[in-house]
C-alpha cells in the first residue's frame, strides 16, 4: 500500500498536479513525476452543489506496476466523494497511463474548494501464478509418463519455479519423478492403477493453487472445449461449438451445455443442451457465460467456459508452435497468429517464465510480435504471451522451446459438410519439428444416436468411415513420434438432413412504428432459397422487406447460396393492439413461428437535464419506441412506420421567455419536424434564455396524437469558475478561469484578492499585481487567464473571487507557501580542468521540505537576488551570467524560473556548491564536490 497523496492545482485548465507514488512491480515504491487529473465533466446537482468527474493520468518512471488502484476520500466538509475508486490496471512498462475509469466528487460552492480536501491512496498487488499440470493420460504398465507444466502462466510475467509431487499412486508403486523442479519431468508406471501428480508453481512472491493430472493404466477423463469467445449484436443467433473437445482414450463423448450467467431480463435458451453445436438467440445486451462438460461413459471432464458478449471480447494470444533448437541458436518466437474477434489492433507482452538452471536468456524485445532470445543452456524454455486489444488482456498462453525432442502436432484436417456415405480422413499434414517419423491414432469420439459408424483403419495416415445417419460426427487424431504424443486434434463432419429456420423478432412492436426482424437458415449450402415471412393479422401488423416501403400480409426474401442470415421489417398499425403470430418458412426447411404484441408507442428524452444555465444551449435526443417497465424510458427503439406516414414530431416549451427549442433547422417555443420511415431518434437542443422554470414537451402524431412526454427544466444564472492554487512567496502562477457560457455578448470580469498583503492578481506574468483587476472576455469565449503573485516573505491562505454582471461568482483558494530553489545536475566527482554545467529552478517546496512540489516563475511584483558560491575557491569557481568567481550573483526577474551555471574544477580537494535567495529554501541542499588530479 502507498501513502496518502495531496494535490496542488496547476496552470492547465481543469488539471491537477501531484507527485504520485507508483510502485515498481515487486520493488519498493519510488516517487514518480507529476501526474495529471483531467476533468471529464461537471454538472450542477443543485443551486449550491456541483458534481465533478475526473480521469487520472500517472507517469511511471521505470520498471512496472501491477494491479494499480487508487481510493479517493475527502477530509473536509463541503467536499463529498461520490465514487472514489480508480483503476489503472497493469502498468507493464515506463510511460504515461490514463486511469481506466473516473472518480466523482461534489463541491458545495458556498465553501471554497481546497485541493488538500481530497486524499488519494494507491495500492498495487502481485497476481499469483496459475499452474497447469497438463491433460490426463492413459499409459500402459511399464510406460514412461511425460508430464508437461509448460502451460502454467503468470499474469505479471514473473519467472516461475516448478514443484511437482506424486500425490497418490497404486499400492506397491515406487514411482519417482525424474526432476520435481523441471517443466517437463517424467516417471515410469511400475504398478497398474491410477497415479495423481500435483503441480504448484511459484513466482517468487506467492504460490499458485494446486493443479493435478491423473494418469491411469485404464480410462482417463476427457477434456471439454467450449470454443472461442464471441462478440455479437443483440438479436443475432450464436452457434456454440464443442467439437474441439477430446478424449485421450478415443472414447465416444456425450455433451452437456448450460448457461452459467446471462444478462438481467434475458430468456435465452439453448436449442439442444446435449448437442455438439447448439445455438441460442442473444435477446439482451451484456455477457452470456456458457459451460460445457463432456462425458466418455466412465467419467466427466472438468467444465470449460465460453463467453459471448454484445460489447468487447478479450483477444486470444497465440505464441506459435513449440520448437526444438540447438544451444547457441537464437529462438525466434511468433505471435502473429494472435487474434481479436472484434478486429481491434493488438499489443504484445512476452515473458520468459521458465529457463534451464544457470540460463541468463532474456527476450530482445518483450513488446514485439516476433521477439527472440539466445539459447544458452540445454533444457526447456517456456515463453508466455499476453495480448491486449486496448481494453482487455487475453488469457496467458505459453510456448515451449527445448534443446531435445519436441512433441509432434496432429492435424486431422478441416471440418467437412457432406451427405450420407463414405467420409475420407487425411492426417498427412500432421508434423514434427524434429522430423521424426509419426504413427497415427484415429478415433470417432461423437456420432449421432444409433449410428454404427467405425473407422476403417484407425492407425493409417489416411482412413475413412461410412456416415450412416444424419447428424454430427467428431473425429479425433493423436500422433506420436515414438517418444512423445501430440495434443489431440479434432474435426467435425456434418451430415445434412432437413434443416431448420430460426427467427428473432422483438416481443413488442409499437403501433404506428416499425422495427427490424432477422432470421437464419439452418445451413448455408442451400443453392439459393426464397424465404416467406407472414403476419397472421395484417390489420395489426404488416411485413415488409424494405424499411422505406409499406408492407403487407407477407413478403418473400431471396437468400443467395452460401448465405444464412436474412432481415425483414415489422410494421405496427396505428391504434391497434393485441398478439399477432409471425411465421417464417422456406422450401426444404422446418418452419418457425413467433408471437408479437402490438403496444402503444412511447416518446423519451435522453440528455435533457433538469438544470440549465441562462445563455446555454444543451443538445438532447428524442427517441421513439416501446415504453419500458418504468414508463419513463424506452425498452425497444423503433422508428416511424413506412405504412403510417406522414408522422411528425413537435417540441414545445410552455414559457418562451425562459427557454425555447431548436429542431430540424427551426427555433421557437413550438417546432415541428416531419419524420421519415424508420426515424427513431431526433437530435434537438434546449436554449436557456432567462432564469426560471419551463416545461419541455414532445408529441408524436400522425392524423392524431400517438404519444407524448414532458419534462421540467430549471434555468439558473451561469457560473464563473475559479480554481484554487498553492504558490511560493515571491513567485507567481498563471491560472485559467471559466465561464459557463460563450454567447454572453462580451463581459468584464473582476478578479479580486481578499488579502493583497498575501497574494496579488495581475493580467499577465510581466505586470506587477494589485488587489483587483478587470478582465474583458469577448463574446464567444468561455475562458480567460490571470496571474496570482505570492507576496515575498509571506505565508498564509486567502481567496480570489471572480464576479461579473449576470453570472454567479466563483471563489478559489490561494495558499502562499515556502518558496525554494533546486540545484540539480551537478556531479560530485571531477578532475582538475574539467567543467560541469548544472541547473537551478525556482518553485514551491513540498510539505517535507525536501524537494520542489512544482516549478514556479519569479513574480513580477518583486525582483529576487540569487547568489551562487563555491565554499573553497582553491578547489573550484563558477561561471554564471557572464560572471566568473567563487561567488557570483544575479537579479532574477519575471517570468524566469530556470537558470544554468557552470562549475570549473581548479585544484585538488573537496568543497561545496550552494545557492541562496533571501527567504528561499535550498532543496535538497548544497552539493559536495570532490576534485581529483587528471
Amino acid at each position: 500500500m502507498i501513502g496518502l497523496l495531496r494535490f496542488a492545482w496547476r496552470a492547465a485548465a481543469a488539471l491537477w498536479v501531484a507527485g504520485l507514488l507508483v510502485p515498481a512491480a515487486h520493488a519498493a515504491p519510488e516517487m514518480a513525476p507529476f501526474a495529471d487529473f483531467e476533468r471529464v465533466s461537471a454538472r450542477r446537482v443543485s443551486r449550491a452543489v456541483v458534481e465533478f468527474e475526473y480521469r487520472a493520468v500517472v507517469s511511471l518512471p521505470d520498471a512496472s506496476a501491477v494491479g494499480v488502484r487508487a481510493t479517493v476520500s475527502s477530509t473536509r466538509s463541503g467536499t463529498t466523494v461520490v465514487d472514489g475508486s480508480l483503476d489503472f490496471g497493469d502498468l507493464g512498462s515506463p510511460g504515461i497511463y490514463e486511469s481506466l475509469d473516473t472518480f466523482v466528487f461534489r463541491q458545495d460552492r458556498r465553501v471554497p474548494f481546497d485541493p488538500a480536501a481530497l486524499a488519494f491512496e494507491l495500492t498495487s498487488e502481485n497476481r499469483p501464478p496459475v499452474a497447469r499440470a497438463g491433460p490426463d493420460q492413459t499409459v500402459t504398465l511399464g510406460g514412461i509418463v511425460h508430464l508437461d507444466g509448460s502451460a502454467s502462466s503468470d499474469a505479471d510475467g514473473d519467472a516461475l519455479v516448478f514443484d511437482w509431487t506424486i500425490a497418490s499412486a497404486p499400492v506397491g508403486s515406487v514411482a519417482t519423478l525424474s526432476d520435481p523442479t523441471a517443466v517437463q519431468p517424467e516417471f515410469e508406471v511400475d504398478v497398474a492403477g491410477r497415479y495423481v501428480v500435483e503441480l504448484v508453481v511459484h513466482d517468487g512472491l506467492a504460490p499458485s493453487p494446486v493443479d493435478s493430472v491423473t494418469i491411469d493404466t485404464a480410462n482417463s477423463l476427457p477434456t471439454a472445449n467450449a470454443g472461442p469467445d464471441q462478440t455479437v449484436t443483440v438479436g443475432r443467433i450464436v452457434d456454440l461449438d464443442g467439437s474441439a473437445s477430446t478424449d485421450p482414450d478415443g472414447d465416444l463423448l456425450g455433451y452437456r451445455w448450460r448457461f452459467v450467467a446471462v444478462p438481467n431480463g434475458s430468456t435465452a435458451a439453448l436449442s439442444n443442451a446435449g448437442a455438439i453445436m447448439p445455438h441460442f438467440t442473444v435477446d439482451r445486451p451484456g455477457r452470456y457465460e456458457i459451460e460445457l462438460i463432456v462425458d466418455d461413459g466412465t467419467g466427466e471432464s472438468p467444465p470449460d467456459l465460453v463467453f459471448v458478449d454484445t460489447e468487447n471480447s478479450a483477444p486470444v494470444a497465440d505464441p506459435g508452435p513449440n520448437q526444438t533448437v540447438r544451444v547457441g541458436d537464437i529462438a525466434r518466437l511468433d505471435g502473429t497468429a494472435s487474434n481479436d474477434v472484434d478486429g481491434d489492433p493488438l499489443g504484445f507482452s512476452w515473458a520468459l517464465i521458465a529457463r534451464p538452471a544457470g540460463s541468463a536468456a532474456e527476450l530482445d524485445d518483450p513488446s514485439a510480435t516476433n521477439p527472440g532470445f539466445a539459447v544458452d543452456r540445454p533444457g526447456s524454455y517456456v515463453a508466455q504471451l499476453i495480448v491486449n486489444d486496448g481494453v482487455l488482456d487475453s488469457a496467458p498462453t505459453t510456448v515451449t522451446v527445448v534443446t531435445e525432442n519436441s512433441p509432434p502436432v496432429a492435424f486431422a484436417g478441416p471440418d467437412q459438410t457432406a451427405s450420407l456415405g463414405l467420409i475420407r480422413l487425411d492426417g498427412s499434414l500432421s508434423s514434427d519439428v524434429d522430423g521424426d517419423p509419426l504413427t497415427y491414432a484415429w478415433s470417432l469420439i461423437a456420432v449421432p444416436d444409433g449410428s454404427s459408424a467405425t473407422l476403417a483403419a484407425p492407425d493409417a495416415v489416411v482412413t475413412d468411415f461410412v456416415a450412416d445417419l444424419v447428424g454430427n460426427y467428431v473425429v479425433q487424431l493423436i500422433v506420436s513420434d515414438g517418444a512423445l504424443q501430440s495434443a489431440p486434434d479434432t474435426l467435425l463432419v456434418r451430415i445434412n438432413s432437413l434443416p431448420g429456420l430460426s427467427m428473432f423478432v422483438p416481443g413488442e412492436v409499437g403501433a404506428g412504428l416499425q422495427v427490424m426482424g432477422s432470421g437464419r437458415l439452418g445451413v448455408g449450402n442451400h443453392g439459393g432459397v426464397l424465404v416467406r415471412i407472414e403476419s397472421a393479422d395484417p390489420t395489426a401488423l404488416l411485413i415488409s422487406d424494405d424499411p422505406g416501403m409499406a408492407g403487407g400480409r407477407s413478403v418473400d426474401v431471396f437468400v443467395p447460396d452460401g448465405i444464412r442470415d436474412f432481415d425483414f421489417v415489422l410494421q405496427g398499425v396505428p391504434r391497434e393492439s393485441g398478439l399477432v403470430e409471425v411465421a417464417v418458412s422456406a422450401p426444404g426447411f422446418v418452419a418457425a413461428t413467433r408471437e408479437v404484441e402490438i403496444s402503444p408507442p412511447a416518446v423519451s428524452f435522453s440528455g435533457l437535464g433538469s438544470l440549465a444555465s441562462a445563455g446555454t444551449s444543451d443538445g438532447f435526443t428524442v427517441f421513439t419506441g416501446v415504453s419500458d417497465a418504468s414508463g419513463t424510458g424506452i425498452s425497444s427503439f423503433q422508428g416511424a412506420s413506412a405504412a403510417a406516414l406522414p408522422q411528425t414530431l413537435t417540441l414545445r416549451t410552455d414559457d418562451a421567455t425562459v427557454g425555447d427549442v431548436s429542431l430540424g433547422g427551426g427555433t421557437g417555443s413550438a417546432v415541428t419536424l416531419d419524420l421519415a420511415a424508420g426515424d427513431f431518434q431526433t437530435v434537438a437542443s434546449f436554449n436557456a434564455l432567462a432564469t426560471g422554470v419551463v416545461a419541455v414537451s414532445a408529441e408524436l402524431s400522425d392524423s392524431g396524437l400517438l404519444a407524448s412526454r414532458s419534462q421540467s427544466v430549471t434555468v439558473d444564472a451561469p457560473d464563473l469558475g475559479a480554481f484554487s492554487r498553492t504558490i511560493g512567496a515571491g513567485l507567481q502562477y498563471t491560472s485559467q478561469a471559466t465561464l459557463a457560457i460563450r454567447n454572453h455578448g462580451g463581459v468584464t470580469v473582476r478578479v479580486e484578492s481578499a488579502d493583497p498583503g498575501l497574494a496579488l492578481v495581475s493580467a499577465d506574468q510581466l505586470t506587477p499585481g494589485s488587489a483587483a483587476i478587470d478582465v474583458f472576455v469577448p463574446d464567444g469565449s468561455d475562458r480567460f487567464e490571470y496571474t496570482v503573485q505570492g507576496v515575498a516573505d509571506s505565508v498564509g491562505t486567502t481567496t480570489v473571487t471572480l464576479s461579473a454582471p449576470g453570472f454567479d461568482s466563483g471563489t478559489g483558494t490561494v495558499t502562499v507557501g515556502q518558496p525554494g530553489i533546486l540545484l540539480t545536475g551537478l556531479g560530485t566527482d571531477h578532475t582538475i580542468g574539467g567543467t560541469d554545467a548544472f541547473t537551478l529552478l525556482t518553485g514551491l517546496v513540498n510539505s517535507a521540505g525536501t524537494a520542489l512540489s512544482s516549478f514556479q516563475r519569479v513574480s513580477a511584483a518583486n525582483d529576487l537576488e540569487l547568489t551562487l558560491e563555491v565554499v573553497d575557491p582553491a578547489v573550484g569557481e563558477l561561471d554564471f551570467d557572464g560572471q566568473t568567481g567563487a561567488v557570483v550573483t544575479r537579479t532574477l526577474v519575471a517570468p524566469e524560473f530556470q537558470f544554468t551555471a557552470v562549475f570549473r574544477a581548479l585544484g585538488e580537494g573537496t568543497t561545496s556548491v550552494r545557492a541562496s535567495i533571501p527567504g528561499f529554501l535550498l532543496v535538497p541542499g548544497e552539493v559536495d564536490v570532490l576534485v581529483s588530479p587528471p
